[in-house]
């Protein structure tokens, strides 16, 4: 983290520099304004076909109260209950910094077709409460869970910006692939957990590790809680349509 955090500032203070016109671009993604979210970009030119910029990514979800029917679960394959659950409170957020190298094919850097490549780092973090009431039953099974990811990685895309009337930015990433690694920790308290119910976690989470996914799972139970951790890693894709203005 500290030197994702250091290359990003040293990026910063090179875009601050003085410079020519059209050799700094300010962009936005217009879609993620209407969830609320924010995707800003930095781009700033330092020769004729190299450009350095840094992403900053921020996404929230909440989860002011959301009632599902007919919730079925199963084991190896076969149901075993349907019921009602109730899913309060907490919600989730992902926050990202990109830092990243574009090289132009033109000779105007902010303009034409690129290639960049960039590191990458992501933390992401989420919480609810539920309430699940079988059917047939009265007494409701009542928890809840939280999550969180911290991932490093690194990645290359490509793409073709446009520059209209020399201050007009339209930026297309058509396709950027990368690969994040890290660590995932997660609990999960449930008022009904017996021991079938915590072997059956067990299985499945040494199902994931055993996928490759996930390495070293260390999974405790502590009373209604289970709790594990464990590196984590998983290809990344990265693509978007950015505007902005040049200056």
């Amino acid at each position: 983290m500290q030197k994702i955090i250091t290359l990003a500032s040293l990026l910063l203070l090179i875009m601050l520099k003085p410079a020519m016109a059209q050799q700094t671009a300010i962009k936005i993604a217009p879609l993620k304004l209407i969830g609320l979210d924010a995707k800003v970009q930095a781009e700033r030119a330092v020769t004729d076909h190299i450009s350095l910029q840094l992403e900053v990514l921020f996404e929230h979800s909440g989860s002011n109260g959301s009632t599902y029917g007919s919730i079925t679960s199963s084991v190896n394959n076969q149901e075993t209950s349907n019921g009602q659950i109730d899913l309060t409170g907490g919600g989730s957020n992902r926050f990202v910094l990109t830092p990243e190298v574009r090289f132009y094919a033109s000779k105007q850097a902010l303009k034409g077709f690129y290639l960049g490549l960039y590191p990458r780092y992501s933390h992401f973090n989420s919480s609810f409460d539920y309430t699940f009431l079988e059917n047939g039953t009265t007494t409701p099974d009542v928890g809840g869970a939280n999550a969180s990811f911290n991932l490093f990685g690194v990645g290359g895309n490509m793409g073709v910006q446009w520059l209209i009337a020399d201050h007009f930015v339209i930026d297309w990433t058509i396709l950027g692939l990368g690969y994040m690694r890290g660590r995932v920790s997660a609990d999960l308290t449930s008022s009904d957990f017996d021991d079938t119910d915590f072997q059956d976690l067990e299985d499945a989470l040494f199902q994931v590790q055993d996928a490759g996914l996930m390495r070293k799972v260390s999974f405790e139970q502590n009373g209604q809680t289970v709790s594990y951790k464990g590196p984590f890693s998983i290809p990344s894709l990265r693509t978007g349509l950015l505007i902005g203005y040049a200056f």
